[in-house]
């Protein structure tokens, strides 16, 4: 298949990756090196990200794309790729972030394994499990996480639950 060059900036773009070209001794031709050794965790996490956005697929399966993100890029990547430029396509999103969860058409959340609670966010925002999450990353609900979206200062953004900690997945625009 030919390169599209307007996908391909349209791509980069949405991904937040013109300041990263720009640095880059190369550009966009810059040798990466094996495992991405010369990148940072954002930088490896949006360029996955981005060439999943190119291949422009069906069905998106993405495994806590938005963890290595600062706040201000993790906000637009959700708004500008996973809401809006993937809106017409079936997205799996991973995450330990629930910063973003009330945009989830189903919300499951799994604890050692299994599932837990699954639904709509209105009604797993009420189950024990959601409300031990918010409380882990002191959050109330989906409109204290917009508040905390809003503000620049990183120190009032929702801290991050770690590895072992719950997960939830996050199946938005369901068509299979």
């Amino acid at each position: 298949m030919p390169m599209d060059k307007e996908r391909y900036v349209d791509t980069i773009q949405l991904c937040e990756m013109e300041r990263d070209l720009e640095i880059l001794g190369c550009g966009d031709l810059t040798e990466i090196g094996e495992k991405g050794i010369n990148l940072s965790g954002g930088q490896k996490a949006r360029v996955g990200l981005a060439r999943a956005l190119y291949a422009n697929k069906d069905i998106y399966l993405l495994d806590d794309p938005i963890s290595a993100l600062d706040a201000s890029v993790r906000r637009k990547i959700i708004e500008n790729v996973i809401m809006t430029e993937l809106s017409d396509k079936t997205r799996i999103l991973v995450t330990h972030a629930i910063d973003f969860v009330h945009h989830a058409d189903t919300l499951i959340i799994m604890e050692k394994g299994r599932i837990v609670a699954k639904g709509p966010f209105n009604e797993v925002k009420n189950h024990e499990s959601y409300k031990k999450l918010t409380k882990i990353n002191k959050l109330g609900d989906h409109e204290t996480a917009k508040t905390q979206e809003g503000k620049k200062d990183s120190s009032s953004s929702p801290k991050q639950l770690s590895p072992v900690q719950q997960r939830e997945v996050l199946s938005l625009n369901q068509k299979l």
